[in-house]
């Protein structure tokens, strides 16, 4: 929604959602977007599918950030906060080990953070 706008043109364009600070809201997507919670879940069943069929083999997966950002999470166990700081920078690789099991339970973050102390709940 607001890709190549800087903060103030996004805020001016999309006053409304900007107002409900709409890229940190867990179950709630931007008109005609996806909520986080359903990347979570989309990258979660993609990640899965990739655990089952290929297991053992070197496999590359090529990402845009918040998809990588995403990926990261699941199989980091980064936290909510840290979700949000961070950040690929672009062409930038990441490389994980991925053994059976390895993929954790993002969880919805807990009811009563803000986007500055939120943790996903156990």
């Amino acid at each position: 929604m607001y890709e190549g706008l800087t903060r103030d043109e996004a805020r001016l364009a999309y006053p409304d959602l900007w107002q409900q600070d709409i890229t940190r809201q867990w179950d709630i997507g931007p008109p005609g977007g996806e909520s986080i919670q359903t990347v979570f879940e989309r990258v979660a069943a993609g990640l899965a599918t990739l655990e089952n069929d290929f297991a053992g083999r070197n496999v590359v997966l090529v990402a845009h950030g918040f998809v990588a950002k995403v990926i990261r999470a699941l199989l980091t166990g980064l936290s909510w906060d840290a979700f949000f700081r961070y950040a690929l920078k672009n062409g930038q690789a990441e490389h994980y080990t991925f053994m059976q099991g390895l993929m954790r339970d993002f969880g919805r973050p807990s009811a009563s953070c803000d986007r500055r102390a939120c943790r996903p709940r156990s």
